[in-house]
């Protein structure tokens, strides 16, 4: 994978219907890149919420990936979810990052 920098990432995972914080949950983050005019996940790496449910994480940004995939990983108690952010907007928002179960 080629990267090009980081971008440091903060922020939380909560219940749509509680709103509390989800402890524990992991996320899957894939740089879309495009290739012969479609876009190709690239694992960017995963993550963990702590006990609190938020999460802080350094990103290597993949090379020419101007758009993200967040895949929260389901389990018995919630559906698996997938966030698309660009790059722009991940920028804006990286201390303030918010995804819904």
């Amino acid at each position: 994978m080629n990267t090009e920098g980081n971008l440091e990432l903060e922020g939380e995972v909560i219940d749509a219907y509680t709103q509390e914080k989800i402890a524990g949950r992991n996320i899957i983050i894939q740089g879309l890149v495009m290739v012969n005019k479609k876009l190709v996940p690239i694992e960017a790496g995963h993550l963990l919420t702590d006990s609190s449910g938020r999460f802080s994480f350094s990103l290597n940004k993949v090379k020419n990936a101007y758009h993200y995939n967040f895949c929260l990983v389901g389990d018995s108690d919630y559906t698996s979810a997938n966030n698309k952010i660009s790059l722009y907007n991940l920028k804006r928002d990286s201390k303030f990052l918010s995804f819904s179960l």
